[in-house]
């Protein structure tokens, strides 16, 4: 996927004086360490208002400048790929061993590099669709049905910084306070999206079609 020589991205935090810092972050976040921002402000600001026991959050403003970096599009790729790139940052600690076996064995055959990026580009996985890939690696739901479950989750995409050239190159434009009554209607319009997801995903649940063991004897 082509982009521009810059775009404009958000960060939604309840940290009034976030400042992103180059290696930070979770490696459990979906591609591990790094800077996760989304192109869409509103977007941005649902997720910034999803804790109800919050009345204030913040939406940071950048320009990224894309003049020599290297972007990885998840887009790009079968989403089996982006399946075996979360299995390898977002899993359950206390998997039993024949779990983390298959798990193990899902990423190595689907692995894919993405190492020399500085940018990468992909869907974002909330809690519910995390539900969605551990059922999968336990053979309770279809590869079929994981990818019936993307569409109808709206998962959205996310741009995520990774290298030190990609934090250079970031600029911060504008910081937004979303208070009070603004912060309670966005965590309004994030719940009632979430479960609205979260019933039509239920809906995908179902054993026919490739298991996780299929995939690994036969790819796609």
């Amino acid at each position: 996927m082509s982009f521009g020589t810059s775009i404009h991205i958000y960060h939604g935090s309840p940290d009034s004086n976030l400042i992103p810092v180059y290696n930070g972050g979770k490696e459990y976040h979906d591609y591990g360490k790094g800077f996760y921002c989304v192109e869409d402000i509103e977007s941005a600001k649902e997720w910034a208002c999803q804790h109800n026991e919050l009345t204030v959050s913040y939406i940071y403003a950048y320009k990224l400048d894309l003049t020599g970096l290297i972007v990885f599009d998840f887009n790009d790729f079968a989403p089996v790929y982006w399946l075996s790139t979360l299995a390898s940052h977002r899993y359950v600690s206390k998997e039993g061993a024949l779990l983390k076996q298959r798990r193990e064995r899902f990423i190595e055959s689907f692995h894919i590099d993405y190492s020399k990026a500085d940018v990468i580009k992909g869907w974002r996985a909330n809690d519910q669709y995390f539900a969605y890939l551990r059922d999968f690696l336990r053979m309770d739901i279809s590869y079929e049905a994981v990818i019936e479950a993307m569409k109808l989750g709206d998962l959205g995409q996310q741009i995520v910084l990774v290298s030190e050239r990609a934090y250079s190159n970031c600029s911060q434009t504008n910081k937004i306070a979303i208070e009070k009554e603004d912060y309670k209607e966005y965590f309004t319009k994030y719940f009632k999206r979430d479960l609205l997801a979260r019933s039509a995903m239920d809906n995908t649940r179902d054993i026919s079609g490739s298991s996780i063991e299929d995939l690994i004897q036969r790819g796609i």
